[in-house]
């Protein structure tokens, strides 16, 4: 059917993108499944709160920006300057002629040094789809015209046929290829200099689950290998074999660091850049690839450093999708399903999307609900911390409350999980910036009182951060109960990747850089917590419960009136339901423990760990925090020797049961010290990652990943906090002056020419079996240490206690 035919028809947004005077769309039709560009004329809009409100000063301001030629309107509205604001004040909106000129009509006004600016650092396709409630990925009617003057369909009316709340809606059919390439490279790191070896196009078969699996696991019968002996010809060849696909989503692994700028750099040598392009507007690649600013490529997350790339690729029409950056652990753990709906919530892009932090997903959230509110917003943040004295600080500025766990092998335990626990206060009691101790509360009482602080919450209206974690927090738990009943792996995506939003959003309550953030609302999330902690454990000790361990959120419970294992499950299960009832907070019940095991401190014996534990549930699961099989700077062998032991376990009841195991794991142990002693172990098994925290010339102790990262250096690659380093250790007690001997990079290691250090990864071994019993196992060391003589084997199980 002829295109000009069609002036209306249904379709998703997949995507936006700005151009001069408005916007494109990117829409996939529902019936032809084609992708159409639509052009909206669109013109950006910020605001200017003048410093001076005098009614001719007005005026005179409101005609000086008319007469700005970059400038198409300005209207006077009336907006909440600050959040905690309960009068609107006269606001200039001033839209802008073109997206392309937005930040220079900023900068100019800004310049007059006669107005506070609002809203100018927001993505300008977040702020279309803020003001026309769109969001990627949203199913629209679709009216558009055609003329003579526009290469483009003009957009004439869009009819919203979708909501972002839904959690069952249809998913767009996409089309999706991972590209992998190869470099002739004579060192370890590859250069731009050096020639295309072949590349590899890996179609992803299209199912309703859209589990797209990683590069070397998509199906080998739908690889496609371009190995040409001309450099040249393999470059065109990639590009035709793409247009021909015409794949929705490139997915790579380094794309953004290197594979896309080796490739530009490889066609600009070969003079074929024009040509060379993989974006559906055959927009030549180097101008897909973008520079960020600043001279970081790293930053502090939660405590630990992550690496950006210094170069981001973006191409239009269609996404690509870098699964090593950090912001793509969306894609990492949600997969196709978890990237489209967080973008939904978020309004985010789903390119952009996959190149931010969560947070930053959150704060969009948050920016779309302020502007709906007619809040401004702010380009950085700027409601400071209130004074505090010593003791509103010793009072307030605390975490969650905490039962220390008794430490031991514990039968028949039921855990119970607040669900959410933080973002559902934060929904639930209203906790935002602007409603903790509000004036408009502060004298007649009507605020609710937060337990142990002198702290109020507003009862007269809904805090912008309330509003905002409610969307995510609900579908996930509506998804989360979906999953359980149907094991549904779709929902399982969305699961993960709306619990993400969740994890971070209590941690942007009290972040430095949140625009809406404060600590006092932070401080009365942990206030409510241990109130509710500490009623719940009051609940379950008053139907006879003893309380094995307690976190923040989560409580281990123990039978004490020896009922039947019914009976004791019954009896949780009400437990939990009259917590629910008492908190608002929704308690659910996590199963019954057939063993659960809390750990001693490694440094202090006599001491229980908070978060160091591992149980065997009765339906088979396998629970475990804070072990080696956990970490992710455990070597593969060790991980599995761990997991193996225990699996020994499962089947087991009783703490007499669990005894009765232990010789087996002994003889478990004593099987892999004599993987390790034997010398036939591959470097897969014995490789160590680890993330380096500065740059390797920063290290004043020899450290094995310091060692590494500097052999990695003197090899041209470069190394820079938050860099991940893959090493293998030869000899632990190497000289120090000779560090180099200490670790070898794993993809230097060769088995006929290195030997790892035996005698440091049985020790890893072991501290890894000991890491997984609350008591000292006695002569453990002489087992080891005489693997080679079976009768050596200490059977008694007097020698564990």
């Amino acid at each position: 059917m002829p295109l000009q035919e069609e002036t209306e028809f249904e379709g998703w947004i997949l995507d936006a993108s700005t151009t001069e005077g408005g916007m494109i769309l990117w829409v996939k039709r529902e019936k032809t499944q084609d992708i159409l560009q639509i052009f909206d004329e669109y013109h950006p809009e910020f605001f200017a709160v003048p410093c001076s409100p005098l009614e001719d000063d007005l005026k005179y301001l409101h005609s000086l920006l008319k007469d700005h030629p970059n400038i198409t309107a300005v209207r006077i509205c009336q907006k909440y300057v600050t959040l905690d604001d309960h009068e609107k004040t006269p606001t200039f909106g001033i839209s802008v002629v073109s997206p392309s000129v937005f930040h220079k009509v900023i900068n100019e006004v800004n310049e007059l040094a006669l107005f506070t600016l609002y809203n100018t650092d927001l993505p300008v396709t977040q702020m279309y789809f803020y003001r026309h409630d769109l969001f990627p990925f949203s199913f629209c009617h679709f009216k558009i015209s055609f003329t003579e003057r526009h290469k483009l369909p003009q957009l004439v009316q869009l009819d919203i046929r979708d909501d972002n709340e839904k959690l069952f809606y249809e998913l767009p059919p996409l089309n999706a290829i991972w590209l992998e390439i190869k470099v002739q490279q004579r060192d370890i790191k590859p250069y731009f200099n050096e020639p295309l070896a072949y590349a590899t196009i890996s179609i992803i078969e299209n199912d309703k689950n859209w589990n797209v699996p990683r590069a070397d696991g998509a199906i080998k019968e739908k690889r496609i290998v371009i190995d040409k002996a001309d450099e040249v010809e393999n470059l065109i060849q990639i590009c035709q074999i793409i247009e021909k696909i015409d794949p929705d989503i490139i997915l790579t692994q380094g794309g953004d660091e290197f594979i896309f700028p080796y490739l530009a750099a490889r066609a600009s040598i070969h003079g074929i850049s024009s040509e060379f392009f993989f974006s559906r507007t055959k927009t030549p690649l180097k101008y897909s690839i973008f520079e960020l600013s600043g001279d970081s490529d790293h930053y502090m997350s939660y405590g630990i450093i992550r690496k950006r790339s210094k170069t981001q690729v973006y191409f239009t029409g269609r996404f690509h999708l870098d699964t090593t950056t950090y912001g793509s652990l969306h894609f990492s753990e949600g997969n196709i399903p978890g990237v489209i709906e967080v973008a939904r919530i978020s309004r985010v892009p789903l390119q952009r999307l996959c190149r931010i932090t969560i947070g930053g997903a959150l704060q969009s959230i948050q920016f779309y609900n302020a502007y709906k509110l007619d809040h401004l917003i702010p380009p950085f943040k700027k409601n400071p911390e209130n004074f505090s004295t010593g003791m509103d600080l010793i009072k307030g500025d605390r975490g969650g409350h905490i039962f220390e766990p008794k430490m031991g092998i514990f039968e028949q335990v039921v855990e119970l999980d607040f669900s959410s626990m933080y973002p559902s206060l934060m929904a639930n009691y209203n906790i935002s910036s602007e409603t903790i101790n509000c004036e408009c509360c502060k004298d007649d009482g009507t605020g609710t009182k937060v337990p142990g602080l002198d702290f109020h919450i507003c009862s007269k209206r809904e805090g912008i951060i309330s509003k905002s974690i409610r969307l995510p927090l609900e579908k996930r738990l509506k998804c989360k109960a979906y999953v359980r009943r149907t094991n549904n792996l779709r929902y399982k995506f969305t699961d993960i990747a709306l619990k993400w939003i969740l994890v971070v959003s209590f941690g942007y309550l009290g972040f430095r850089n949140a625009r809406f953030g404060k600590i006092e609302a932070h401080q009365t999330v942990c206030a409510f917590a241990r109130e509710f902690l500490m009623r719940a454990a009051e609940i379950s000790k008053k139907y006879g419960c003893r309380i094995i361990h307690g976190i923040v959120d989560s409580l281990w419970l123990q039978d004490t009136k020896k009922y039947s294992l019914q009976e004791f499950k019954n009896i949780t299960k009400s437990i939990a339901k009259e917590i629910t009832e008492e908190t608002k907070i929704p308690m659910s019940w996590d199963g019954i423990f057939n063993i659960i095991i809390f750990l001693p401190s490694q440094a202090h014996p006599d001491i229980p760990t908070l978060n160091h534990y591992w149980g065997i549930k009765s339906d088979g699961s396998i629970k475990v925090r804070g072990i080696e099989l956990r970490r992710r700077d455990t070597p593969k062998i060790i991980k599995q020797a761990q997991k193996e032991v225990i699996n020994i376990f499962r089947g087991v009841h009783t703490i007499s049961e669990f005894k009765e195991k232990i010789p087996h794991a002994k003889d478990l142990l004593v099987q892999y010290a004599k993987k390790i002693k034997s010398g036939v172990l591959s470097k897969e098994d014995l490789t160590i990652h680890q993330k380096i925290s500065r740059k390797p010339s920063q290290y004043k102790v020899n450290s094995y990943q310091a060692v590494a990262a500097k052999q990695a250096e003197t090899l041209g690659i470069i190394m820079t906090p938050g860099t991940s380093v893959r090493y293998i250790i030869l000899n632990a007690n190497a000289n120090p002056d000779v560090p180099q001997k200490k670790v070898i990079l794993s993809h230097l290691y060769k088995k006929k020419i290195h030997q790892y250090d035996k005698k440091k990864y049985t020790e890893l071994l072991k501290r890894a079996f000991e890491n997984l019993f609350p008591f000292e196992l006695i002569d453990l060391n002489k087992l080891l240490n005489n693997i080679t003589n079976e009768d050596t084997i200490q059977k008694d199980l007097k020698s564990f206690f």
